[in-house]
């Protein structure tokens, strides 16, 4: 026979308890939805579970662990950098770079784009590696890439009327192609 009566419960059993998080230690994707390992503050990491990203209710601490891993990741992309360069600063070395033809930068690091002889072809050097090998090309490029304006001449320039721009702009450009110019 069934006792039927009203059962008072506690508060404690009445309130949800609430776990609250250390620490998120790892993530993976699972079916289709992204999972944290979290730790759980007074639980030992044994007892850290696995969660949906949709289930978390700690913006900051999963703020700092996504910034984490992008740091992790930036470093590791620098790394690989490094491996490469060392990996090609033999090869370089025995391609014999002769100009370089630009510059440009990636992940922070400078590189010129050379072109070699031996055999012909062209590649990306790290500007440290090439300033080792042929520190001329550097000095070379750079040099044709500074440009002296004189003050007088743009003074002059800038006082031209539109008329006597043309003209002198078609006289620089005959004199460049070697055309007689009669005015």
């Amino acid at each position: 026979m069934r006792r039927r009566g009203s059962r008072k419960r506690s508060e404690e059993e009445e309130e949800e308890e609430i776990f609250e998080v250390e620490a998120i230690i790892n993530h993976r994707i699972r079916n289709g939805k992204k999972q944290y390992l979290l730790r759980w503050k007074s639980f030992s990491d044994g007892e850290a579970t696995w969660e949906d990203e949709k289930n978390l209710s700690c913006p900051e601490i999963l703020a700092e662990y996504k910034a984490k891993c992008e740091s992790l990741m930036e470093m590791k992309v620098r790394q690989k950098i490094a491996q490469n360069v060392l990996k090609d600063a033999h090869s370089i070395r025995m391609k014999q770079p002769e100009i370089v033809i630009s510059a440009y930068k990636d992940g922070g690091i400078l590189f010129y784009r050379v072109g070699c002889k031996n055999p012909p072809s062209f590649l990306s050097m790290p500007a440290d590696e090439l300033r080792k090998v042929r520190p001329d090309l550097i000095c070379n490029f750079l040099e044709n890439k500074i440009v002296v304006r004189n003050e007088d001449e743009e003074a002059e320039k800038s006082s031209l009327t539109n008329n006597e721009k043309v003209i002198n702009t078609e006289i620089q450009h005959k004199e460049i192609t070697g055309q007689v110019v009669t005015i």
